[in-house]
């Protein structure tokens, strides 16, 4: 599988959680590191990681919705630009920004993913 189709098929499986699809693309020392500036920041390791991050985000956020837009690719190098749109929990604050995430690839698995924010404000 190319790099762009592993981060498609990640994409495929993990924003509807399917959580068994998932875990066979992820190197066996996966990490997803988020901003300081977020109020889900930190470095999250392996399979567990990943859906803690994603209860962490759907405890802050309602109607969480990320669209992937764009790949581009570069050897083990993937970025994706993504659209997000919620609203923040804690004061009903509707938001639309924008991320693109940096997918490293290693031994034809995901083996790092580390978003850059456009707006990190917007989700506070």
């Amino acid at each position: 599988m190319s790099p762009h189709q592993l981060v498609e098929s990640f994409y495929a499986a993990a924003l509807p959680g399917d959580w068994e699809a998932v875990a066979p693309l992820l190197h066996d020392r996966f990490s997803v590191t988020e901003s300081a500036a977020l109020p889900f920041s930190g470095t999250f390791q392996g399979l567990a990681g990943l859906r803690s991050l994603g209860k962490a985000i759907f405890k802050h956020c309602s109607r969480f919705k990320v669209t992937p837009q764009t790949f581009t690719t570069e050897t083990d190098r993937v970025i994706v630009h993504l659209t997000v749109e919620g609203q923040i929990r804690a004061t009903e604050r509707i938001f639309t920004t924008e991320i693109l995430e940096l997918f490293v690839i290693e031994s034809g698995l995901i083996r790092e993913i580390r978003p850059f924010y456009w707006d990190p404000s917007a989700l506070c």
